[in-house]
């Protein structure tokens, strides 16, 4: 016969003794008590409870849920303490478990942050107060939802640091792309872009595609140009309906000219005087006069300056000055100058 103290924990048991020879009736009884004395053989068991629980990520300490669990045990087997099972030492500084009036109650005591961990999968251990032996353990699992806050700048996902471009570049034409998301990975607000800074008034930014395009004509060796390097911060703002300002975020992007053979050279003087011996070989310099700086410059990157001597008829001084640039049919550029030569020495006849 097997005995549940749960169920019942005593018992009324009737002894007869009679040795079969006395009359009908002739017994004698013995009545005796049975005490059923328990043992620790249950399991604490949770009351119905809600599993998932839903919190915004910049909630204040609270209390998060309330857990009761019971055992048929009696005495020290059927009291029950409750404490947190939790997955990782991070879990155990932002939520608690405690025993009040043998409940369980769970408490947010940490700060959450939805972009980092949006997901606890926690487990309440409803525990009985056995000091030795066998202990038995009820167990309950929570799910605790971080709800997201606006509470995130956007975000730049393309940003092409350095772009270059011909200083020819068609006006209208795409130069780069900028891309951003919204900060708080549970929200999708509308991304609208913007210029702050560095564009010179020459580029202007689609607010909605992120796509900068060429406003005006470029030219590297323009003052605007700043020798041709553009650093233009760009703004990012999200369209909140819940934050004031909306969350802005800004990056930057340079773009440099590359330049192409659109300069005239030009010479330091306009007019050079030199001299040179009568009898002088092939290749011999020429000395020039004066303090005019004998140099060219080309506002062109490269070694896009060629030198070329073009005489007039013999003669034995110019004394014309002038000065000339042209564009060629292959599309270079170039200038010319005239110089006073004057030969030291006797003159040879001219006929």
């Amino acid at each position: 016969m097997l005995f549940a103290f749960s169920i019942k924990d005593e018992y009324t048991i009737v002894l007869t003794l009679t040795d079969n020879k006395l009359g009908e009736g002739q017994f004698i009884t013995q009545s005796m008590l049975l005490l059923v004395e328990d043992i620790n053989d249950n399991e604490p068991v949770f009351r119905p409870y809600q599993s998932s629980v839903a919190v915004d990520e910049n909630a204040p300490p609270q209390i998060l849920a309330t857990l009761h669990a019971t055992d048929q045990d009696e005495g020290p087997f059927g009291q029950v303490i409750y404490r947190l099972d939790a997955d990782s030492p991070s879990d155990e500084e932002k939520f608690t478990v405690s025993t009040v009036d043998g409940k369980g109650v769970l408490r947010l005591v940490g700060d959450l942050d939805y972009e980092r961990k949006s997901l606890y999968q926690l487990r309440v251990l409803a525990v009985d107060r056995a000091i030795s032996g066998r202990v038995n353990t009820g167990t309950a699992a929570l799910l605790v939802r971080v709800q997201d806050v606006e509470d995130q700048p956007p975000q730049f996902i393309q940003a092409p640091p350095v772009t270059r471009i011909p200083e020819d570049i068609p006006v209208n034409s795409g130069v780069l792309e900028v891309k951003a998301v919204d900060g708080d990975r549970g929200i999708n607000n509308r991304i609208t872009y913007s210029i702050l800074d560095g564009d010179r008034g020459l580029f202007e930014l689609d607010q909605d595609s992120g796509v900068l395009y060429v406003k005006r004509p470029l030219d590297r060796e323009s003052p605007l140009s700043n020798n041709g390097a553009f650093i233009i911060k760009i703004q990012a703002e999200e369209d909140s309906k819940v934050v004031d300002p909306p969350p802005k975020m800004t990056t930057e992007v340079t773009v440099l000219l590359e330049d192409v053979n659109d300069e005239t050279p030009l010479f330091k003087a306009s007019h050079y005087v030199a001299e040179i011996a009568e009898g002088a070989q092939f290749n011999s310099p020429v000395n020039l006069i004066g303090d005019a700086i004998p140099e060219v410059y080309d506002h062109d990157q490269g070694t896009f300056v060629i030198y070329n001597c073009q005489t007039l008829p013999p003669q034995l001084m110019v004394i014309v000055p002038w000065i000339s640039s042209s564009m060629r049919p292959d599309g270079t550029t170039c200038s010319s100058v005239n110089v006073n030569l004057w030969s030291i020495g006797p003159s040879p006849l001219v006929e």
